[in-house]
């Protein structure tokens, strides 16, 4: 009885750990088919992976995937959806690689901004320079944000660290005019 038992549940292992390959095997199919440009085609393969593991780590990145497919295709409302669901389902999972967690809230911080939600957008920057501390251009979005919102020397202490991390992003044309009005502010 005992080595039945054993039996069933080595069964239930490996038919496990096959279902999370054939999982992320299906994720990968959906990244290659975005590639090259089968957008209908990459959202079956996140849909299919949602389907079968809506809260496990490969689902959590299917949300995140299929929401970069969305805001590639300029449809925001159902990128906001996806993104939302992935960070809500980040916030219950610790296996996520802070890297994910990083690029999640940055790209949900770049909807935010370009929809004008700047403080939900700043608070998304400001998670993913925490999850990732060497994500230059999130500091410079905190950068960017914090000047428009008035809080200059903030804003020069932002972008000081994003200049650390990369000198040039500065340089770059969204945040060049707002470096040069607060890179005297700093303390």
């Amino acid at each position: 009885m005992r080595s039945h038992l054993l039996s069933v549940l080595f069964l239930l292992a490996i038919t496990v750990l096959n279902f999370g390959q054939s999982a992320k095997a299906t994720l990968y199919e959906g990244l290659d088919l975005e590639d090259a440009k089968d957008f209908k085609g990459a959202k079956e393969k996140y849909d299919e992976v949602i389907s079968t593991s809506p809260t496990g780590k490969v689902g959590v990145m299917a949300y995140y995937y299929r929401g970069n497919l969305f805001r590639r295709k300029n449809d925001y409302r159902a990128a906001r959806a996806d993104y939302n669901k992935a960070v809500k389902l980040s916030q219950l999972r610790t296996d996520l690689p802070p890297k994910l967690i990083a690029d999640l809230h940055f790209n949900r911080g770049l909807l935010r901004y370009e929809g004008f939600d700047w403080e939900g957008a700043l608070a998304d920057f400001s998670k993913a320079s925490s999850s990732d501390p060497g994500y230059a251009a999130s500091h410079a979005y905190q950068g960017l944000l914090n000047y428009k919102l008035k809080n200059k020397a903030t804003a020069c202490a932002n972008f000081q660290i994003a200049i650390s991390l990369n000198a040039s992003i500065v340089l770059k044309p969204q945040f060049e005019e707002a470096y040069k009005k607060t890179k005297n502010k700093c303390k």
